[in-house]
């Protein structure tokens, strides 16, 4: 989730160009589309995670092109999926990791 923060950043990306990310994060789009939809279930405060999610989301409004997220299978054998789990494991074992 915290790469999908980072990746959508306008101070990484051009914000006029869409932006296309694949994740495994099945709970992630899911709360997404539910609260695009203005269904907040799980509520804001009940997320572990929203310190990052409101990162991403913001930075998805912040988006003049548009953002389309693409689901793909854990484990499967993705090189590209394969990869970000490598980085999301050197990501937890640091302690240098804002979202700011």
């Amino acid at each position: 989730m915290g790469a999908l923060a980072f990746a959508t950043d306008p101070r990484h990306n051009d914000v006029n160009k869409s932006l296309t990310l694949f994740t495994d994060s099945k709970s992630t789009l899911d709360i997404l589309r539910r609260w695009t939809r203005g269904d907040f279930a799980p509520r804001p405060e009940d997320e572990r995670h929203w310190d990052i999610l409101q990162c991403l989301l913001a930075n998805i409004r912040a988006s003049k092109a548009g953002t389309t997220f693409i689901w793909v299978k854990a484990h499967s054998g993705d090189p590209c999926n394969e990869m970000a789990d490598v980085y999301a494991n050197v990501g937890t074992e640091s302690d240098d990791v804002r979202w700011d």
